[in-house]
């Protein structure tokens, strides 16, 4: 039962994710944004295939805010794919930065053109005042391409509760 509750959750968190990302490349001598569709990015190639926000909310422990991801990457001229990191994930609630996360990142090379990247936070992070466990979230992926900024927003991700 718990196993088909989270691949509805999962399935219905990457339905609902594939709306407009707002993609931003910080060049040093000022910032390019641009609203496209995940899929068509012209800055950073990048198809979500999984990202799930859960607060833990376990007998025992201390309630805990994670997220994890699973990324695709695909080759562009505008970024080195061999060097391209994610660095750090934001998360937002109000247009307020709520959780600043270095995350726990895996790499494959699936194809000479797709990186693929599974992420998530380590331990979880301590709830902050201000955070409703009942408001969506935005995210931003922070990537760094040898010191070159790529910012990719995700918005709307659903926090769901584990007991």
């Amino acid at each position: 039962m718990l196993k088909n509750t989270f691949i509805l959750i999962i399935t219905l968190l990457f339905i609902f994710s594939c709306s407009a990302t707002k993609v931003t490349k910080n060049t040093g001598d000022g910032e390019e944004e641009k609203y496209v569709e995940k899929e068509t990015s012209t800055i950073l190639k990048l198809d979500v295939n999984k990202l799930y926000a859960w607060l833990n909310l376990m007998p025992g422990s201390e309630p805990r805010f994670n997220i994890s991801g699973d990324l695709d990457i695909s080759f562009s001229k505008d970024y080195n794919l061999d060097n391209l990191k994610l660095k750090y994930v934001k998360v937002y609630q109000n247009n307020r930065e709520i959780f600043y996360i270095q995350p726990t990142t895996r790499e494959n090379k699936t194809k000479d053109s797709i990186k693929n990247i599974l992420f998530s936070t380590l331990k979880g992070m301590i709830l902050t005042p201000g955070f409703n466990p009942d408001k969506k979230v935005d995210v931003n992926l922070i990537f760094d391409d040898d010191g070159e900024e790529l910012i990719n927003s995700i918005k709307g991700i659903k926090v769901e509760k584990v007991y």
